[in-house]
């Protein structure tokens, strides 16, 4: 085949692009990682040979044009990286030495799998090969035989040949490969696995394969009205104005943890999330608390909506009730209807935030730190709402993780144990998660550690499926 001048050259990139090659090179690795450009390529690879065209994640063959221009020009910018005022860019990225090869194997998020040891060293040696099977316009002519054939329901034609169609695809992972050498060694944030010292905490997150759900101990021992006596007057010193007080129960096991329903006058003006501090602060001496604060309208306004929380309240001990009220009666409820109606509010949040958990991944995969960091805050915010919501239909309304991770502990400690506040390792990891929302937005030189965020991700991961196994759980021993 004779060719033209211009088929030796990019004509799909930019005046930038042509300037700077790597620009492609990085483009292409923040469309997609190595594996997920592997899963579109053997799917392109399979509508050439098959009956039927190319769809991709959104269901349309369009699809197909973003991903043959994405190839297109990694190919184009891979070969202005052989010509001579572009071929120091890639030696740069060479490396003499291969115990490097095992440190980059330990540290990478992926380590490439098709190349030989002399091009894993040298990147350069893989780029020519890879042109000497093909020159650049072979390979734009058969993509875009690759792009017709995708975009046909019937399978190529006898014009395929067979032997190309396995080259051009095998060839194409050893140009991701090479590209990713030379991208992770010329980037300055490369993309890196957790480090070697956070590994411990993916071991101690992993989630159990059997869940533990518990229902609160709301019978009062014999010997415990001594210190729920001490612990009514120090709430009714604190919190003068108090109209009753609700004995949750506690945890079955170890713990000694307390939970108790404080309802407050309607025109008590101090926020339920300060006076709850408060009070867990000054009950400390006597007994450890979760004290869920509310104004004397949530017991009312919950009765006439059916509220399975307070229903389940109601029929608990009531410690101290002042002159000033009267409690409503509890209401009964279909299990059914109840578990329906929560289940709702635990897949909308628990939907909302798989959706903060994958835009945190993005944003990691760009480089963009503190945006990560922001969306697994907004991730594990949105999935322990969900848990509580769907599990004791409790409409909590805070923002506070640790507020929120205490909660949960009226069900299960499975989720407490996920942010094991006695690690050290993990008590920072939570720290920096529970302040991420006001660092991000609000101060201004705020640089987020990119090791610390990625074994973040690694716990708020661990933390969603977590919270879908206990919910699924909840489903199970509420539906007999």
């Amino acid at each position: 085949m004779e060719l033209n001048d211009w088929s030796i050259y990019p004509l799909n990139l930019s005046f930038d692009e042509i300037s700077d090659p790597m620009i492609v090179i990085a483009d292409f690795f923040s469309a997609d990682d190595i594996p997920s450009h592997l899963r579109e390529l053997l799917e392109w690879r399979s509508c050439v040979l098959e009956d039927r065209y190319y769809t991709g994640h959104k269901g349309s063959p369009s699809a197909v044009l973003f991903t043959h221009l994405l190839h297109i020009k990694l190919i184009e910018a891979m070969h202005l990286l052989l010509q001579p005022d572009k071929s120091k860019l890639i030696m740069t990225t060479a490396v003499h030495d291969p115990e490097k090869l095992d440190l980059e194997k330990a540290s990478w998020r992926y380590f490439p799998g098709n190349l030989s040891e002399e091009e894993l060293l040298n990147p350069f040696l893989a780029v020519k090969d890879f042109f000497k099977v093909y020159s650049l316009q072979q390979y734009r002519e058969h993509l875009y035989n690759w792009l017709e054939a995708a975009l046909s329901a019937n399978a190529a034609d006898e014009g395929f040949m067979p032997k190309d169609i396995v080259n051009v695809y095998e060839n194409l992972q050893m140009i991701y490969d090479a590209a990713w050498l030379i991208h992770q060694r010329s980037a300055f944030n490369p993309y890196l696995k957790i480090a070697p010292s956070l590994q411990a905490i993916a071991k101690t997150t992993s989630p159990s394969t059997i869940p533990n759900l518990y229902r609160l101990n709301s019978a009062i021992p014999a010997d415990g009205h001594e210190l729920i006596s001490r612990l009514v007057s120090k709430i009714k010193h604190k919190l003068p104005a108090v109209q009753a007080v609700i004995y949750l129960g506690v945890a079955p096991g170890k713990s000694n943890i307390v939970f108790l329903l404080v309802i407050t006058p309607s025109d008590e003006q101090r926020q339920a999330q300060a006076l709850s501090a408060m009070l867990e602060e000054s009950c400390l001496p006597i007994a450890e608390i979760v004290a869920l604060v509310h104004h004397e309208s949530f017991l009312t306004n919950a009765e006439t909506r059916s509220d399975l929380f307070v229903h389940k309240a109601l029929n608990c001990p009531v410690i101290y009730l002042s002159g000033n009220m009267l409690l409503p009666s509890p209401k009964s409820i279909n299990n059914a209807d109840g578990l329906y109606r929560h289940q709702s509010k635990f897949n909308h949040w628990l939907a909302q935030g798989k959706d903060f958990l994958k835009g945190g991944e993005y944003y990691l995969q760009n480089q963009a730190v503190n945006a990560a960091l922001f969306s697994l805050h907004q991730c594990a915010e949105c999935l322990l709402v969900a848990i509580i919501r769907g599990v004791t239909g409790y409409r909590i309304n805070v923002h506070n993780l640790n507020r929120l991770l205490k909660v949960t502990q009226l069900f299960t400690n499975d989720l407490a144990a996920i942010f094991d506040l006695n690690n050290t390792e993990l008590k920072e990891l939570f720290d920096l998660l529970q302040h991420a929302y006001i660092n991000v937005r609000y101060k201004d030189d705020f640089e987020a550690d990119r090791v610390l965020v990625d074994a973040l991700f690694i716990v708020v991961s661990k933390l969603a499926v977590k919270v879908e196994q206990l919910y699924i759980t909840h489903l199970s021993m509420n539906s007999l």
